[in-house]
């Protein structure tokens, strides 16, 4: 594995952390080749050369958690909180990330006696209670990090026994024990990394160490470790990247094994007169075009995986065929009665509301899990690694001189919100390639942000004063992430597309307005508390002026409504609407 790329844990321990004075800590070496843990602390310098690890599995930081860090005979040892909570923002706060804590529970603090220090160098005695459970400075840690740093894994490694601790650790936050003797634990280590740890893409085919990207990679990882072969979706916004994401999952589940099927379906590209063909397979003669037999994706894809990409655009046709492959493991080709097996998991993906999608159909290809993938704004830690990577990518395809990326051009780019995501971001960086093909530096004057991820993507066939081109929505596709990044320009635009969302996501019974809908619909968010994003939707809205929102009263009755539905849960908003409201009665007398 390639040093950057490798996990680093932080080890909270007072028995490994501790300094020697005139002598590296054995301990410390000794815990080191049993876990094969390559030692990045450098606080031993001078002290001959650290223990040799091959192919180690981690990186390891330790940390004592007390001080003084290097204790000899006469002094005072205490625990240290602040200075713990310290070292763990550190490798919190900006890359590269912790991937894992291993904590300890029980810590000794007090004098360190000539008999203590014979037993164990630099140890202090111990006061009564160190030894006791419920008062484990361990456990303190614990809370402290599930308060500060709720998304950091934590695994306990202690010798005392777990059932002391068990319960408390749990509800804590913690993620697993190991105990400290068990000949095992190198594995179980092993394994808690493989699960809970937050880790890059070990085979660099996804780009990023940001802790959004390492939580979507170990949420893959976890679904790929629950056994069996399990469904899984993957949400996420145009241009996140959902077909690598899925290729990831492929390769968890078959162990790098590339021998493994691995078939990609993109729903939209198949019409839906061919699709059942294309998915099932036909026999010679089943209709007009078949001239021959032919095997489909699924026959294709047994043993392994299929991908269906955009699966909103799923034909209603074809998806009990799909439901019956999973609950039964059989299928049948267009044209024959045999039914042949089949054993495979479906990856599906979708950046829409699925309202056209057969329940219990959804139900089984999420079994698995529903993975959500962080948009670019959400990790531009990692925009200086994919722009070094698609600008040497961009150069080699377009026989570009070689270049320097000036650093005020990823303040640029990260101070961007990428609507369009990674794939924009690609787009980008190799048009300021080729079109600056024989200059020395890449430097902002050279990126250009592409006019059309400028404008949100939720549109209407009705829609045609030219601002994009109509995407229609009778299938119910709100793909519109880039809502934000246009309220400057377009705030008359914006509120048309919000109130295109009112009338197609409105109660036809009642004309009441499902809000957490709407919003999912304008943005991609799932929240779903009401007021939450009445209140979002209300920000847009009321930055028009008094006599835009009036007119717009008047178009729409559902605008109307929405007005004082949002407008009563926005403290400056309250305070408009007594003149909004004698605006819009002024405009419709008029």
């Amino acid at each position: 594995m390639l040093r950057e790329l490798m996990p680093r844990i932080l080890i909270i321990d007072d028995f490994f952390g501790r300094l020697q004075a005139d002598r590296r800590n054995t301990d410390r070496s000794n815990l080191c080749g049993t876990f094969r843990l390559e030692d990045i602390t450098r606080d031993e310098v001078g002290k001959g050369p650290p223990r040799k690890i091959g192919d180690p599995i981690a990186q390891a930081y330790f940390y004592r958690g007390q001080k003084p860090l290097r204790s000899t005979v006469g002094d005072i040892v205490e625990n240290d909180l602040a200075s713990t909570i310290k070292v763990i923002e550190e490798g919190w706060i900006k890359p590269p990330y912790w991937s894992l804590v291993l904590l300890d529970l029980c810590f000794y603090t007090g004098k360190v006696t000539k008999e203590s220090d014979r037993q164990s160098t630099g140890m202090p005695e111990g006061r009564p209670g160190d030894d006791n459970p419920k008062q484990y400075f361990g456990l303190k840690i614990l809370s402290a990090i599930k308060e500060n740093f709720p998304n950091l894994p934590v695994v306990v490694l202690s010798s005392k026994p777990e059932q002391e601790v068990g319960l408390d650790y749990t509800r804590l936050g913690a993620l697993g024990f190991i105990p400290r003797s068990d000949e095992n634990g190198p594995s179980l280590l092993k394994e808690h990394l493989y699960r809970n740890a937050l880790m890059p893409d070990e085979t660099g085919e996804i780009v990023g160490c940001s802790k959004a990207l390492m939580i979507a990679l170990r949420n893959i990882r976890r679904a790929s470790a629950q056994g069996g072969r399990r469904n899984i979706l993957f949400r996420g916004e145009t241009g996140t990247g959902k077909g690598l994401f899925a290729s990831y999952a492929h390769l968890q589940m078959t162990k790098g094994n590339n021998q493994t099927p691995f078939e990609v379906v993109n729903c939209p590209q198949i019409s839906s007169e061919r699709f059942a063909s294309e998915l099932f397979g036909h026999k010679k003669g089943a209709f007009t075009d078949a001239k021959e037999d032919k095997p489909g994706i699924i026959e294709k894809a047994n043993g392994g995986d299929v991908f269906l990409d955009e699966i909103a655009e799923l034909p209603h046709g074809v998806q009990a065929g799909i439901l019956k492959v999973i609950e039964e493991r059989v299928f049948t080709r267009i044209g024959e009665t045999v039914m042949r097996s089949a054993n495979l998991r479906f990856l599906s993906a979708t950046n829409s509301n699925l309202t056209g999608l057969r329940e219990d159909l959804l139900m089984r290809l999420t079994e698995g899990g529903t993975i959500s993938l962080p948009p670019l704004r959400d990790r531009k830690d990692d925009i200086p690694i994919l722009v070094e990577k698609f600008v040497r990518e961009a150069e080699k395809t377009s026989n570009a001189r070689s270049r320097t990326i000036e650093s005020e051009t990823i303040v640029k780019l990260q101070d961007y919100n990428w609507p369009g995501n990674v794939r924009e971001l690609r787009n980008c960086i190799y048009q300021a390639v080729e079109h600056f093909s024989e200059l020395p530096y890449l430097i902002p004057e050279h990126i250009a942000f592409n006019i059309q991820y400028a404008a949100p993507f939720v549109a209407t066939s009705e829609d045609s004063d030219g601002m994009m081109e109509s995407i229609t929505i009778s299938d119910k596709r709100f793909i519109g992430y880039a809502l934000p990044g246009m309220i400057r320009e377009h705030h008359e635009k914006v509120v048309k597309y919000i109130i295109n969302a009112f009338e197609h996501c409105r109660d036809k019974r009642n004309d009441t307005l499902n809000y957490p809908q709407i919003w999912h619909a304008l943005t991609g968010e799932d929240i779903k508390d009401s007021t939450t994003c009445q209140r979002k939707i209300g920000n847009y809205i009321f930055k028009l002026s008094v006599e835009e929102i009036a007119s717009f009263m008047q178009e729409s009755p559902l605008f109307e409504k929405a007005v004082f539905q949002c407008g009563n849960k926005i403290k400056s908003a309250a305070k408009r609407l007594p003149d909004i409201e004698k605006g819009f009665r002024a405009s419709r007398m008029a």
